[in-house]
């Protein structure tokens, strides 16, 4: 079965590129869906026209054919038979067609390189064979017009990214959105290519996408490993982002205790001031992180700095500690029998052992909706069992409604999960997103059966907890890179705002938030 692999976006419009049975593919048949299905080989073969004579013969590995053809005058150069070749990994395929004068550096339909294709093919001999024919290691290729080298670093190939930079390519070359080797080594959290890049010179200061340099975006990810090499490498932990974000400051508004630890040990100001005036202390108090917090007062930070004017955050009081309740939440009775009418109204289905009711919905919505509830319960059941087991425990009743509001919401005491109907989207993404809000909605059941509570002081930690639930269940399903890149980003901005009940609360807060810069 063909695998789906995606290519990190690097700016602009997210790209996926398949071969015809491998990963992925130039030659005319680069797929602009960041979720195109994976078609099995055979069959795209027979639907491809174009894949005729040498290609055809390059594509199937035919040795024998390749050299028969070109005994009978085939142009090396027609058609895309070395792409292709390059691609599929034929190291023997690609040295016959250079040796019969096919031109390394020929620039396919779509804008695809040979030297793209065997980075894609994974297969650093391949690369060689191209090199030593006189392949340009500066070329840009399709997708995304990066260099071979950006391209090997974006996808993880460490035996091409030695091979290239061996072989002389710019360790600096740049994307047209910014990146650097280094800083997309940095975005997929690879510490071995990070190592090599910086051994062959990568500048540990130069600034990539959004101006920030690599230590500030591995502060923003997390990444402790990368951040000693940094460190290590020489970069500075006081370097500012746009907005006079430092370093610290980042890991502080993201909660990385264990990244805080090591830039305030190689020196970080943990009184360092933004543009506007705040701290990482009254960061780490307003996302409501204890651990950063006590961290940084024990590294000297100052908690009675106060940001000037309507600035928020402006100061930096201790979080308070969460705590269970000496009883669970409730709803109010006219909630429930409310509740009650509603769901005696809806039109009920048992779905893997959860009732299922839909109101307000025409019938041909209401088919699907239960459809995609049961879609859902089917990918926990099949790629997160304990999550899947968490929804039935937990949540009583869903009820699907079409009314204004959130995705989703859970009702104290009743431990009812309302889902707001959404179709947008294929089947696939409807039954993916549901099952995010049931784990989300899950969780808080879970946790308000425990006794914890709701207060607002506490509200960014328990939706934190509850984003993180969804996040380990998207990742467990294949071919979900863009939903859990989406979800990274809500837990990477989850502030007070995006909670507060009030829009008066919400306009309160001035000025870009940390996540836009960092």
């Amino acid at each position: 079965m063909p695998k789906h692999h995606g290519l990190k976006c690097v700016g602009g419009r997210r790209r996926v590129g398949f071969f015809l049975g491998s990963p992925y593919g130039p030659c005319g048949l680069i797929c602009e869906s960041a979720h195109a299905p994976c078609v099995d080989p055979p069959r795209r073969l027979e639907r491809e026209p174009r894949l005729r004579g040498l290609t055809r013969a390059a594509f199937e590995g035919d040795l024998a054919g390749v050299i028969r053809l070109l005994r009978s005058g085939a142009d090396p150069n027609d058609g895309s038979s070395l792409l292709v070749a390059a691609g599929r990994g034929w190291e023997a395929v690609t040295e016959t067609l250079l040796a019969a004068g096919a031109n390394a550096n020929a620039i396919g339909p779509n804008g695809a390189t040979p030297l793209w294709a065997a980075v894609y093919s994974r297969s650093p001999a391949t690369l060689s064979r191209l090199l030593n024919a006189g392949a340009d290691t500066e070329i840009p290729s399709t997708p995304g017009q990066l260099t071979p080298l950006l391209h090997a670093t974006a996808a993880v190939f460490v035996d091409g990214v030695r091979v290239l930079l061996n072989r002389g390519a710019n360790v600096e070359a740049r994307s047209p959105s910014d990146d650097t080797a280094l800083t997309l080594a940095i975005g997929v959290n690879s510490p071995e290519l990070t190592a090599i890049l910086i051994a062959h010179g990568a500048d540990v200061e130069q600034t990539g996408q959004g101006d920030l340099t690599p230590l500030a975006l591995a502060a923003r990810r997390g990444y402790a490993t990368a951040i000693e090499q940094l460190l290590t490498a020489g970069a500075d932990p006081n370097r500012s982002a746009p907005g006079g974000w430092s370093p610290l400051a980042i890991a502080a508004f993201q909660g990385h205790a264990r990244v805080m630890r090591r830039l305030l040990s190689a020196g970080a100001d943990p009184n360092a001031l933004d543009a506007r005036g705040r701290t990482p202390l009254m960061w780490a108090s307003w996302r409501a992180f204890p651990r950063c917090y006590r961290l940084l007062l024990s590294h000297g930070a100052d908690a009675a700095l106060r940001a000037p004017g309507t600035t928020t955050p402006g100061s930096a009081p201790e979080p308070r500690i969460v705590s269970r309740r000496a009883r669970p939440l409730g709803i109010s009775l006219l909630q429930r029998f409310g509740m009650g009418v509603l769901w005696l109204a809806a039109r009920r289905s048992l779905l893997l052992g959860v009732p299922v009711g839909v109101c307000g919905l025409p019938s041909g919505e209401r088919r699907r909706s239960l459809t995609a509830v049961e879609g859902a319960l089917r990918l926990l059941e099949d790629h997160d069992p304990r999550a899947f087991v968490h929804v039935r425990q937990f949540l009583k009743r869903i009820l699907i409604v079409s009314v204004p509001g959130p995705p989703a919401m859970l009702l104290p005491a009743l431990h009812w999960c309302v889902l707001r109907w959404s179709p947008v989207g294929t089947d696939r993404e409807v039954a993916t997103r549901i099952a995010a809000s049931l784990v989300h909605e899950a969780t808080h059941a879970r946790l308000m059966r425990l006794r914890f509570g709701y207060e607002s002081f506490e509200q960014v930690r328990i939706e934190r907890v509850c984003v993180k639930a969804s996040l380990a269940y998207l990742q467990r399903l294949p071919d979900s890179m863009r939903s859990v890149r989406e979800l990274e980003l809500v837990l990477e901005r989850l502030d007070p705002t995006m909670i507060a009940a009030s829009s008066e609360t919400r306009r309160a807060f001035r000025g870009p938030l940390p996540a836009d810069v960092a």
